[in-house]
């Protein structure tokens, strides 16, 4: 089965391998091996571009699994964590594929291409694991899986509109996502490079964006990252991702311990969203203190453009989230650390 307009979006690579960085792009500041867009050449304008307006960003943190056949509705609706039979063409939803024993292996936007296609868009960290368990599970089930070539550019940012359910539609060759999991409306077209660049050249009256900047939105809006927020042995409801763990749909790969958590009432502990006063930029991974114990860690850290703060994420025990009063990162003589609430997606 072809694009929209009849044009293969096939071909594989390699889930770690960088892609190409498009031409509207190229000037921006990248990492020492050139393979990856850093930041904003202003990333005050940008930070506020992203509240304000619209910033046009490279999503190379993004990689996507592709199934196409009679059997594939099936096959999703059996092995992931959400209802999948009730997306109609042109609609997408929170997904996670989870161990036997309810550990988070990777959380996905699923897109209900066509009647039976479909296009998981997934954080790159995640993309070989969530590949990898779909494939082991494959055997005479009646569809085609792949990771298609694609690249994905897009616009963040209030400028973009609002939408009331998330949104897939074809786009030429490609197809264009609307969503809002970065807490902006979100618009991103995932095509071949030839049709990315059209695309992107389209929309260059936006101010450019880089990876930090894409980075700081999916702090402040809570969205995990895999090894950074989301570990093996991390639980999905300890990640914020309810909504994307059904207790209706029946059996699936770590149903039971979802349902049992469910019935004891809570997980042991949360991401939380933070917000870092003052000091020098913590270090990812560093130890959050309570009353001089640790108590959890800061999992994602972000500058803020144009602010004294900074924004973050952090694994905390039940008991820290209720009754903190002085929270400090790095030591008990650190920063001040104020949360600002539970993720839940």
């Amino acid at each position: 089965m072809g694009s929209p307009c009849g044009t293969s979006l096939g071909g594989t690579i390699l889930m770690n391998e960088a892609l190409p960085i498009l031409t509207v792009f190229a000037s921006l500041p990248r990492s020492a091996d050139g393979r990856a867009v850093l930041r904003a050449a202003d990333p005050l304008a940008a930070h506020l571009a992203m509240r304000e307006q619209a910033l046009l960003v490279q999503h190379s943190e993004r990689r996507f699994v592709r199934l196409r056949g009679p059997g594939a509705e099936e096959y999703l609706q059996r092995l992931t964590s959400a209802d999948v039979i009730g997306l109609a063409p042109g609609q997408g939803s929170l997904n996670c594929v989870l161990s036997g024993k309810g550990k988070l292996i990777a959380h996905f936007l699923l897109w209900r291409l066509e009647l039976e296609s479909f296009l998981l868009e997934v954080g790159v960290e995640a993309a070989e694991a969530l590949y990898s368990f779909l494939d082991q599970f494959h055997f005479a089930e009646p569809f085609d899986l792949d990771r298609p070539d694609l690249l994905c550019v897009g616009r963040i940012g209030p400028a973009v509109g609002t939408w009331e359910d998330w949104q897939l539609l074809a786009a030429g060759d490609g197809y264009l996502l609307r969503s809002d999991e970065l807490g902006q409306p979100s618009e991103r077209f995932v095509g071949p490079l030839a049709a990315a660049e059209a695309w992107a050249a389209g929309q260059s009256g936006d101010p450019l964006g880089g990876s930090q900047e894409i980075e700081c939105l999916r702090i402040e809006a809570g969205w995990p990252r895999a090894g950074f927020d989301a570990e093996e042995r991390s639980v999905p409801l300890e990640l914020g991702l309810d909504s994307a763990c059904s207790t209706t749909k029946g059996c699936y790969p770590g149903q039971e311990m979802i349902a049992r958590i469910y019935r004891h009432g809570h997980v042991n502990r949360s991401l939380v969203r933070v917000r870092i006063e003052g000091g020098e930029l913590p270090e990812r991974g560093a130890g959050i203190f309570d009353e001089g114990m640790q108590a959890g860690r800061l999992t994602s850290v972000c500058e803020v453009p144009g602010s004294d703060f900074a924004l973050g994420l952090a694994m905390l025990p039940l008991a820290a989230i209720e009754d903190a009063e002085d929270l400090r990162v790095g030591g008990e003589d650190g920063s001040l650390l104020k949360l600002l609430g539970v993720v839940k997606l």
